[in-house]
């Protein structure tokens, strides 16, 4: 069996079980519903529930297209290439960091920072797509969520600048 065939079949169902468990446990037990919200897309734990069902989905989508695909060649490897063991510390190191960061910072500032972080981590090296993804997709989140949603997100240092737009 390949070392991809297996981390596959490690990795769907983990995503799975996550996105399972914020479903049906972490979401009902750790935000709060206020009562009488006009629009679904309103609530607290709409985009939260969205995500989950989305990992659960693509989880159960990478368990079941990895147990059905026949490949079996090639033996399994050993131990995985250090490398992919080096990445996947560095992301959650930034994952981490990112938590850490984001009630002084901001959201659009760690947010920011993160995904050019993680665009260099996936070996994206063209400035042209790093930057306007790194600055927009967070800009982007965080003027839907205060503007239109009406939902709070930190802004950190930049609170400043952000409270006029």
């Amino acid at each position: 069996m390949s070392q991809l065939k297996v981390i596959n079949l490690i990795a769907g169902p983990l995503m799975l079980g996550f996105g399972l468990l914020g479903v049906f446990v972490i979401i009902p037990n750790g935000i709060d519903e206020p009562g009488g919200v006009q629009f679904a897309a309103l609530s607290p734990s709409y985009f939260p529930r969205i995500v989950c069902y989305m990992l659960a989905a693509f989880g159960a989508m990478v368990t079941v297209r990895t147990l059905a695909s026949s490949s079996d060649a090639g033996a399994l490897d050993a131990a995985p290439d250090e490398r992919v063991i080096m990445r996947t510390v560095t992301v959650f190191a930034v994952l981490f960091a990112l938590y850490i960061a984001l009630e002084p910072l901001g959201f659009p500032l760690t947010g920011a920072i993160a995904l050019f972080v993680l665009m260099f981590l996936a070996d994206e090296r063209r400035l042209t797509i790093m930057i306007p993804v790194a600055i927009g997709i967070p800009a982007g989140l965080y003027l839907f969520f205060t503007k239109a949603a009406n939902v709070p997100i930190p802004s950190g240092i930049l609170e400043q600048y952000l409270a006029g737009v």
